[in-house]
């Protein structure tokens, strides 16, 4: 509750600065942990659409947050089409995820569960919402 009302305060003061990309930085790493696709999801979009080309995002910053994008399209939403037209909008290229995002287009268990053991903490916890998707898949072939 505290962490909503703090994003809706930076949102209504429209500030783009260090201290309002800490927030939502902080707040997107806790709640992705926590699975809330509430609050995590919004975060990312207000970061990405207001934040990001006001201010000056870090390499490993874009990355780090348009990974966790990218996994919350194709992973919770199901929303292949929109994940690849993120990548390519933001050229990202990193195994782990392109792995999950090609495991999930191929139906390849095998593959996504070899991407989740490459994951870190957080993109484990996305990939998670996929889980059972791709399990009773690999079951109905079997």
């Amino acid at each position: 509750m505290a962490m909503r009302k703090l994003r809706e305060a930076i949102v209504a003061s429209r500030r783009h600065d260090l201290f309002a990309k800490s927030v939502y930085f902080f707040i997107i790493r806790t709640t992705v942990m926590l699975g809330h696709s509430e609050s995590y999801h919004p975060a990312l979009l207000y970061l990405f659409r207001c934040i990001y080309p006001c201010s000056i995002l870090g390499k490993e910053e874009i990355v780090e947050f348009a990974g966790y994008l990218l996994l919350d399209l194709a992973c919770r939403q199901n929303d292949l089409a929109t994940a690849f037209r993120v990548r390519n909008m933001y050229n990202y290229r990193v195994q782990t995820v392109d792995k999950v995002l090609s495991a999930l287009l191929h139906n390849n268990w095998v593959q996504f569960w070899d991407a989740r053991t490459m994951a870190s903490a957080y993109e484990r916890r996305l990939i998670s919402w996929a889980d059972d998707t791709m399990a009773n898949h690999a079951i109905r072939c079997l």
